[in-house]
């Protein structure tokens, strides 16, 4: 019998939104003297958020900030899901970071640009710099 299979795969070039804020996150410690750190956490799907916010995928992650001075606790800017295709992809933002970027309950990204602009605008909106702000604080104290 003869290959059925195509000579060749169409490989997406885009990097994916896990490895986009992998680097990102290695950008943090630097920028807060060691004192805050990023993790992309790829979690189970969460049957409730999925049906309330109407979130379907293959791949979900959360994103958490962090302090190895404060052990016990964890901020969660956002839930990330896409399926096999990668993109589009659909956050699930922290409350007080919808309010404050106007946002729904829940945004669509259709590619890798539309992915690293909103990113940008998060990650400089009040709420995060406040977070950020107050976990350096009480990681001094």
């Amino acid at each position: 019998m003869k290959n059925l299979w195509p000579t060749s795969f169409d490989e997406q070039e885009a990097q994916s939104p896990k490895e986009i804020l992998e680097q990102q996150a290695k950008f943090l410690p630097t920028i807060t003297e060691e004192m805050v750190f990023a993790v992309l956490e790829q979690i189970e799907e969460n049957l409730f958020d999925s049906y309330l916010y109407g979130l379907k995928g293959d791949f979900f992650y959360q994103f958490l900030l962090k302090s190895t001075f404060l052990p016990n606790y964890q901020f969660r800017v956002m839930t990330l899901i896409h399926d096999i295709a990668i993109y589009p992809i659909y956050l699930k933002l922290e409350d007080e970071i919808g309010k404050e970027l106007k946002l729904e309950k829940s945004v669509k990204l259709n590619d890798e640009e539309e992915f690293i602009n909103f990113i940008e605008i998060l990650f400089n909106s009040e709420r995060i710099k406040k977070v950020i702000g107050a976990m350096i604080k009480l990681a001094k104290s």
